[in-house]
Parts: C-alpha cells; sequence; structure tokens
C-alpha cells in the first residue's frame, strides 16, 4: 500500500465536499515552487512526487501543471532513472527539447560528458 496516495485521496476526498474556492487554493498550492530562494520555480510538489508516479498522477489530476517543471533539473537531478524520466516526457508531457540559459539542452550536456548511455536515452 502506497501511503502517500492514500494520504493524498483522504485529504482531497474531504477537500471534494468543500467549496470551489477551496478547490481552487489546492490547485494554487500544488502549482507554487517550495523553493523559498525563490530561484528554482519549478520546484513544485510535483517535482517531490519521484519516484511515486501514482501520486504523480494524482497531483495532476487535482490540478497540478506539469508544465511548471524543468525537464533539465528533473533529467540532471534524478538521472539514471530513466524510467520515472521517460515517464515525465511520454505521460506529463516535459519538453525532452528545453533548453537553459546558454542554449543547450540536455542531449548537448550529454554529449559534452561523453555519456552514452544517456545519449541513446534521450535520442
Amino acid at each position: 500500500m502506497n501511503h502517500d496516495v492514500e494520504a493524498f485521496k483522504v485529504l482531497m476526498g474531504r477537500i471534494g465536499s468543500l467549496d470551489r474556492n477551496t478547490k481552487l487554493q489546492v490547485r494554487q498550492a500544488l502549482n507554487k515552487s517550495m523553493d523559498k530562494t525563490g530561484k528554482q520555480p519549478f520546484l513544485t510538489p510535483l517535482y517531490y512526487c519521484f519516484p511515486n508516479k501514482e501520486l504523480a498522477r494524482l497531483f495532476c489530476l487535482y490540478g497540478a501543471d506539469p508544465s511548471e517543471l524543468s525537464f533539465l533539473h528533473c533529467f540532471f537531478s534524478i538521472r539514471p532513472e530513466y524510467d520515472y524520466i521517460g515517464f515525465l516526457v511520454r505521460e506529463l508531457k516535459l519538453d525532452i527539447e528545453e533548453y537553459d540559459v546558454n542554449g543547450l539542452t540536455a542531449l548537448a550536456h550529454v554529449y559534452e560528458e561523453q555519456n552514452y548511455e544517456q545519449i541513446a536515452f534521450l535520442i
């Protein structure tokens, strides 16, 4: 049994009977960065679901926006967890072509590192 998922389901079940404004507040909370410095806006609760795909799906069902995540940050912080990274791309539609402030994609970075396993994954 996944206790995180069950706890979230119970919480959402209780919120389900509340007013529209409360539901909006839940959606906003699911999309608010948990980074206190304000430098990493993509560190939303959805980011912290890793490695729990079921919890990530539930967060999305209740309003978490995957477009708030950074593919580059997810890729470089959780690699080599390719199954979860694949889930982020296939199911949550993260943009594998996202580029950094220097105009480089994840593929360009791993090419520079000569990390052939990761190159193969990204291709």
